[in-house]
């Protein structure tokens, strides 16, 4: 149901980014924006979700193990010839036990954030496993994109819950 992708955080966007994020464009009134904080080897991916509509909107993004979170972005790594690599976080392996849902809820206005930690994403190009702060740093860009589908939200108690998909804007490595 999700990518096995390590979440860290889930906060309320505020002064405390130092980053503005790259904003995707605006669906049914939500957009979703992606930012670096921080430097290598202890970055965040900071993914911010932003309701710029009129009504209330709440949406499954993942869910919590014991041994950590997977969510269902899916982020991807771009060259600067185009090549594309999908990303893979190889911190949360097998989940057994119970998952709770991670839900955004968001009101007219306001912004909430995940973050997650860059040095155990990878890329998986053939045989080679590619460290994504070695991506960044060798100027290839990032981007993610987040589908919330009626399973998900079925299956965290969100009825209704927004469904579509959202795409960030392109960030550059640092």
């Amino acid at each position: 149901m999700f990518h096995r992708l390590a979440l860290g955080s889930l906060l309320l966007a505020g002064s405390l980014w130092s980053v503005e994020p790259a904003w995707g464009p605006v669906l049914s009134g939500l957009s979703m924006g992606i930012a670096l904080e921080g430097s290598a080897p202890g970055r965040l991916l900071r993914v911010t979700f932003r309701n710029q509509g009129t009504a209330p909107q709440a949406f499954v993004v993942g869910g919590k193990t014991g041994i950590g979170s997977i969510h269902g972005f899916e982020s991807v790594s771009l060259a600067p010839d185009g090549t594309e690599c999908k990303l893979l976080d190889l911190t949360v392996g097998g989940v057994a036990g119970y998952v709770e849902p991670i839900v955004v809820r968001l009101l007219p206005g306001q912004t909430q954030s995940v973050t997650i930690a860059t040095q155990k994403m990878f890329c998986m190009l053939g045989r080679q496993t590619l460290p994504l702060d070695g991506r960044l740093a060798a100027g290839h860009k990032l981007r993610v994109q987040f589908t919330a589908k009626d399973d998900s939200n079925e299956w965290g108690r969100v009825n209704p819950g927004w469904t579509g998909t959202l795409v960030s804007g392109t960030i550059a490595g640092k």
